[in-house]
């Protein structure tokens, strides 16, 4: 069972990181995002990032993804993702540290040649730097309740389950989720059912 920062971690390096520009970033990623595909169009592979809060199933579409034969990967687990010494508790998990994913085994990852689609999960203050890579970036959203009944039965992963996570998860959710909604390209309703979710996703590829 994990036990770690799930989801954003509280805090934004910066707006330039994260792909923002003062109004003009819709414009400018949607123009990304054409030609990201039409490169795609030409064999390059295809990258979608799944993002969103913790509680909004990111890691449960990618394992239904995995099922269904498709190339798809979780950030946010270990080995993907690790602790980075910093200042405070941004995740309310782990004080003096934040969950970052690593930037040297994703790098590898985007690198590798491939025409193959390739489905991300996660959410990390350290996101910003690869959002070029993403021909699409998809933002699952459920209310507040939602999120934290999810969390709270959940028992594949441990984070949520304290005052300090839940905490931090209703931050994050006023805070960080409307900087994702500023990069994504499409947003999803979370609290369809799972199936329904996952067909969504998988109209960004066809």
């Amino acid at each position: 069972m994990r036990s770690r920062g799930s989801g954003f971690a509280g805090r934004v390096d910066s707006e330039e990181e994260m792909g923002r520009s003062n109004g003009s970033h819709a414009s400018e990623n949607q123009e990304a995002t054409k030609g990201r595909v039409y490169l795609q169009k030409l064999g390059q592979r295809m990258i979608v990032l799944i993002t969103g809060m913790s509680g909004t199933d990111k890691s449960t579409v990618i394992a239904d993804l995995q099922t269904r034969g498709h190339l798809a990967i979780d950030l946010d687990e270990d080995g993907w993702s690790h602790w980075v010494p910093c200042d405070g508790n941004p995740t309310g998990a782990h004080p003096g540290h934040d969950w970052l994913w690593d930037e040297a085994r994703l790098t590898e990852l985007l690198d590798e040649a491939d025409d193959e689609a390739l489905f991300l999960s996660g959410c990390a203050p350290n996101m910003g730097k690869f959002a070029q890579w993403f021909d699409q970036t998809i933002l699952l959203t459920a209310p507040a309740n939602v999120i934290l009944e999810r969390v709270a039965r959940r028992v594949t992963n441990a984070y949520g389950k304290s005052a300090l996570e839940r905490d931090a998860i209703l931050a994050n959710l006023q805070e960080v989720e409307p900087l994702l909604r500023s990069l994504a390209t499409r947003e999803i309703d979370a609290t369809q059912p799972l199936g329904s979710v996952v067909d969504e996703v998988l109209k960004v590829v066809k």
